[in-house]
């Protein structure tokens, strides 16, 4: 419970400790914000005018140079938008699946399973990383989506969220 203040110095005291809060909350905000808004403004001026030196006022070329990007074959612009897409669509469907599994029926190692993908999000990527390359190298699944999709079935983070979400709406 909050404590509320009994007299006027007090009061001034908590006026004064938000104000500071609220100042270095505007200063934290506009650091995130305004190298987002720089990125912005850049990506509408040409290379040269970017070279010129810093600007706040955007250019005119945001068209020409988004034609450019989609058009330039050392990247792959909409293909990587497309696999992007693929991947996470089919990784939130499957741990979401996954989740309610676990929720909606009663088996065995119901609660076993539950813990087990908890424990997978305490151990970093990286620790199995080289492993899980090896394999999929030895496997021949190199090139294709299969080494993305597979290991998602139980993503630990979206699990968490589903089944969470799950148990607070669901009779």
């Amino acid at each position: 419970m909050a404590h509320t203040p009994r007299n006027q110095s007090e009061k001034a005291t908590l006026a004064a400790r938000r104000a500071w809060c609220y100042l270095v909350l505007v200063l934290i905000s506009f650091l995130c914000l305004f190298f987002f808004y720089v990125l912005v403004i850049n990506s509408t001026r040409t290379h040269f005018e970017i070279q010129k030196g810093f600007s706040l006022l955007p250019g005119k070329s945001l068209i020409t140079n988004f034609q450019n990007v989609l058009a330039d074959a050392n990247i792959p612009v909409i293909t990587g938008i497309r696999n992007s897409l693929i991947v996470s669509a089919c990784s939130a469907a499957f741990s979401a699946l996954t989740a309610y599994g676990i929720y909606a029926y009663n088996f065995k190692f119901k609660k076993a399973a539950f813990a087990i993908i908890l424990l997978i999000m305490t151990m970093p990527t990286q620790v199995s990383a080289l492993g899980f390359l090896q394999l999929i190298t030895k496997m021949g699944l190199k090139n294709s989506f299969i080494p993305l999709i597979l290991p998602s079935i139980a993503a630990p983070t979206v699990f968490f969220f589903m089944k969470q979400y799950l148990d607070a709406s669901l009779p």
